[in-house]
């Protein structure tokens, strides 16, 4: 209790200072004015720039985000406009490495290079006869064609000049004996058909 009769009187003459004296009450004033603005922008400006910053970051970000999205599209552009400027050699590259096995279609081709050549087909073996899911992207096939050497010599040839082409594990000549066989050469290709993966 003591202790407060102390703060009452100290209280009182800093009051009664403050009242008698106009420089004493100018200095509070402007004291307190200056605590009051602290306060205020501690508590109320700061949530502000936080926020500001924020938006700042966020602009950044997104103007970031838009300048790689404007890359993008430039490169879709370009690459676009390269499609179309290969479209033709494109289509050559579907026929000679097609997306799936066309074994028909080399056969025939095959067909039609050994009768140019005066040869005749004797026999083709090919697997290409999927029952359930994908078709494997390499297909086994075998041609067998019988002729003279200079037939034989052009049929290969042919072969090498179409635009599918066989991947090439063996290649055999044979004499046949021409009692059982119209052809005294044969030439058998085996290997695998591609297709692309």
């Amino acid at each position: 209790m003591n202790n407060r009769g102390i703060y009452r009187r100290y209280l009182a003459r800093v009051i009664k200072q403050y009242r008698e004296r106009s420089g004493v009450r100018m200095y509070a004033e402007l004291l307190l004015t200056l605590l009051a603005v602290v306060i205020f922008s501690v508590f109320a400006v700061r949530p502000t720039f936080t926020t500001i910053i924020a938006l700042y970051n966020e602009i950044q970000l997104k103007e970031k985000t838009i300048e790689d999205m404007d890359k993008k599209i430039n490169a879709l552009a370009t690459a676009r406009s390269i499609l179309e400027q290969e479209a033709e050699r494109l289509e050559l590259l579907s026929s000679a490495v097609p997306s799936a096995p066309r074994n028909d279609r080399y056969t025939r081709e095959v067909q039609t290079v050994a009768q140019e050549a005066g040869g005749g087909v004797l026999s083709i073996t090919t697997n290409d006869i999927v029952l359930m899911g994908n078709s494997s992207k390499e297909t086994p096939y075998t041609v067998t064609v019988g002729g003279n050497y200079q037939t034989l010599i052009a049929t290969l040839n042919g072969l090498e000049s179409l635009r599918q082409q066989i991947l090439k594990e063996r290649v055999d000549i044979r004499t046949e004996d021409t009692n059982t066989n119209a052809f005294n050469i044969t030439l058998t290709v085996s290997g695998q058909l591609l297709a692309l993966p």
